[in-house]
């Protein structure tokens, strides 16, 4: 088998033996201490760019991404300055 891989045959059998053991090949610890760039909401948005238009260039997915964020910002921005003011009776 490590011939026609090309691998050793160290190789074969570590991950042979790394599969009977663990009934998997990979870390299951995959980026498990980085929190996620995007969350959901903006994958949706970052999906729904890029279906719109699926030649895209990421130059220019970002800045419609870069666009979308701004405006959620500043619509969330605004309420709680909304409520601010007429909490204080502005």
């Amino acid at each position: 088998m490590a011939n026609l891989l090309g691998v050793s045959k160290a190789a074969v059998c570590k991950v042979m033996m790394t599969y009977t053991n663990h009934g998997r090949t990979s870390s299951a610890k995959r980026n498990s201490c980085r929190k996620p760039k995007l969350s959901e909401r903006d994958r949706c948005t970052l999906n729904g760019i890029v279906s719109i238009n699926h030649r895209i260039t990421a130059a220019k997915v970002t800045a419609e991404l870069n666009i979308h964020l701004e405006d959620r910002f500043n619509k969330k921005s605004d309420k709680i300055f909304t409520n601010l003011t007429s909490m204080a009776g502005l």
